[in-house]
């Protein structure tokens, strides 16, 4: 399931237990509610998991586990502290909010770039498939010599024909899309990584489950990171904290962030204002951060706008100028 599919999901089902508790039906109908009017079966088995948790007597949290999107990398949540659902559950489904935002922006911003990756992919398979070959047999029957670039075609030609390979047009078009697909999902899934494991995020998490009523402590317990450098520096982060009991002196020592969040974030400490501060932290880093890769997007479709003329030009300056120059050589 695609990460994007995946939070609004999960947002979904958020929402509907907010309305559900809202309206005064308890944790267990809500999420029975919920199942019995589910289409999906992946949406049923989740679903029938949180069921199942909260039937065990787990927490809240606990049995929302299933239902919440793998940033979080929450474990060990079989903890009996129950937290103020009116307080997270909005916090939560605004979380959800911003990340399914953000991605919607780089897709749509990533349109244009793939589309012109996938214009130059098709320009040069149908020059090395059709046009160069024409184009060769066109200089030799003029017997005009061969320009260097033709010369390389014909090599590369030669070496796929070695190696017995298809250079049927049909074939290498079909093959095209496929090349393209598979830069945008590896291109989209390198921004997309970004989201994960920053500091944004990680106050983010810590501004819902403080404004849940959990301690810092019961927050580091529960989170745990797949990746083994993002718990090596978690494990220091905790141990600091453990020691010291300084959430920001702790968290600044092992997170970048900017200097006045640093202040912002040590002061909110000392004064008891902890919980709001690291959540507009949080929301200021976000937007920094998505800001970065948005200006970085709007360079793309430039240097790829370039890459294709640069095609064309090549095209151009290899094949007409060569045979306009041979042709007026020619004695008729």
């Amino acid at each position: 399931m695609g990460k994007l599919l995946k939070l609004k999901q999960s947002r979904a089902l958020i929402i509907q237990i907010s309305q559900c508790l809202a309206s005064g039906i308890s944790l267990n109908k809500a999420l029975c509610l919920i199942r019995d009017h589910e289409t999906k079966n992946e949406q049923k088995k989740i679903l029938n998991t949180s069921i199942s948790d909260l039937n065990k007597g787990y927490s809240f949290i606990s049995c929302l586990r299933p239902i919440l999107p793998n940033d979080f990398y929450l474990s060990q949540l079989s903890t009996n502290h129950n937290p103020d659902i009116r307080l997270l559950l909005p916090h939560l489904i605004h979380y959800f909010d911003v990340k399914i935002s953000q991605i919607e922006m780089i897709k749509k911003e990533m349109k244009y770039p793939i589309f012109l990756c996938g214009l130059s992919i098709c320009l040069i398979i149908l020059f090395l498939s059709f046009l160069a070959p024409q184009y060769s047999e066109l200089f030799i029957n003029l017997q005009i010599p061969l320009p260097p670039l033709f010369k390389a075609v014909d090599r590369l030609n030669q070496i796929i024909a070695n190696f017995y390979l298809s250079t049927n047009v049909v074939l290498l078009l079909i093959a095209a899309p496929i090349l393209i697909f598979c830069l945008f999902k590896k291109t989209l899934l390198q921004i997309k990584k970004q989201y994960s494991n920053n500091p944004s995020d990680i106050l983010w998490i810590f501004g819902i489950f403080l404004k849940g009523n959990y301690s810092i402590q019961e927050i580091l317990e529960m989170i745990n990171f797949s990746g083994r450098s993002e718990n090596t520096i978690f494990s220091c982060f905790k141990k600091k904290f453990q020691t010291t009991g300084l959430f920001s002196k702790s968290f600044c020592r092992y997170f970048t962030i900017p200097s006045i969040d640093q202040t912002l974030l040590k002061n909110s400490e000392q004064s008891g204002n902890l919980t709001q501060t690291v959540l507009d932290i949080s929301k200021s880093l976000s937007e920094t951060h998505h800001l970065k890769k948005m200006n970085l997007l709007k360079v793309i479709p430039s240097a790829c706008l370039l890459f294709v003329s640069l095609l064309i030009f090549l095209f151009m300056s290899s094949t007409f100028l060569p045979l306009l120059e041979g042709l007026g050589n020619l004695n008729f």
